[in-house]
């Protein structure tokens, strides 16, 4: 059910795990044979399917929401953990915003390393998440959170990179540009994504051709639009931009986070490392 799996780790999981099969439930039909498993399309709507099918399941013991729920314990315990040793970095920026965007508001994510990460914190239920995740792409992700902010009037947050940025940033050209708008460019000198994703990443010889490096500033940029424009590099400075940011104030407001294109990616990968080596598996639990 929903839009697409942003985890690539968890698609490939999934179409390796023996004897499975993949409902697909849309409201409008169609296929997605996301896991190479589909046996079914229902055409309903989620809401009637889940209470159709709760009436005619039957619980049985198992022990399965135990298991599920120490691993989830002891996963959140090694990642908090690791957190605590990291230098600054892609990383941590996430951390600190999954804390520090304000309560009932909208929070758009650019394609797509601020999709990926996200993901890897505990969902928040006091927020609104949009991303364009599906068509794969930097094309119309700021004017997206522009044009949405515009016509929700909630307080809306877009986390984007410096190429999606400065990729999109005719979206300010308009006077549409709502004063609830807070935007959050993490700049690790582009295309940082090729550095984490499976094969671009294993070899620095073809970095060159799949990153976009550059040597745009999206302060220039962003005050070329004539936003309020605030700068971080590091822990203190984030603070200090963030409290300035979520202000009192009414114009649109772009913070750029300057972090190290060849610290994040390590810092990331070392991430999930640290977690298999200190989480017990499902079976021994």
């Amino acid at each position: 059910m929903g839009g697409e799996l942003v985890s690539k780790r968890i698609r490939a999981f999934l179409r390796d795990v023996p004897a499975f099969a993949h409902w697909y439930v849309s409201e409008h039909g169609g296929i997605k044979d996301t896991f190479f498993r589909s046996t079914r399309t229902i055409t309903s709507p989620s809401e009637k399917f889940l209470l159709e099918l709760g009436g005619a399941l039957r619980s049985r013991p198992s022990g399965f929401r135990e298991r599920w729920s120490a691993l989830d314990r002891s996963t959140f315990s090694a990642q908090q953990q690791y957190l605590k040793e990291i230098p600054f970095c892609d990383l941590e920026v996430f951390r600190v915003l999954q804390e520090r965007i304000p309560a009932q508001s909208d929070i758009h994510l650019a394609n797509s390393t601020a999709a990926r990460y996200v993901q890897l914190f505990p969902p928040r239920h006091d927020v609104r998440i949009f991303c364009n995740r599906g068509t794969s792409g930097i094309d119309g992700c700021t004017s997206t959170a522009v044009g949405a902010a515009w016509a929700s009037g909630r307080p809306t947050t877009l986390i984007t990179g410096d190429v999606a940025f400065c990729y999109d940033g005719n979206a300010f050209w308009n006077p549409y540009r709502p004063a609830a708008l807070r935007v959050v460019v993490i700049d690790n000198g582009g295309g940082n994504i090729f550095r984490i994703i499976e094969g671009p990443g294993s070899d620095e010889g073809t970095l060159p051709y799949f990153e976009t490096s550059h040597d745009r500033d999206p302060a220039d940029l962003a005050r070329c639009w004539g936003a309020r424009v605030l700068e971080a590099d590091g822990p203190a400075s984030l603070d200090k931009a963030l409290d300035e940011l979520y202000g009192a104030q009414d114009e649109l407001a772009i913070l750029v986070v300057r972090t190290r294109a060849d610290v994040s990616p390590r810092i990331l990968k070392a991430h999930f490392d640290a977690i298999r080596a200190n989480v017990a598996s499902p079976s021994s639990m």
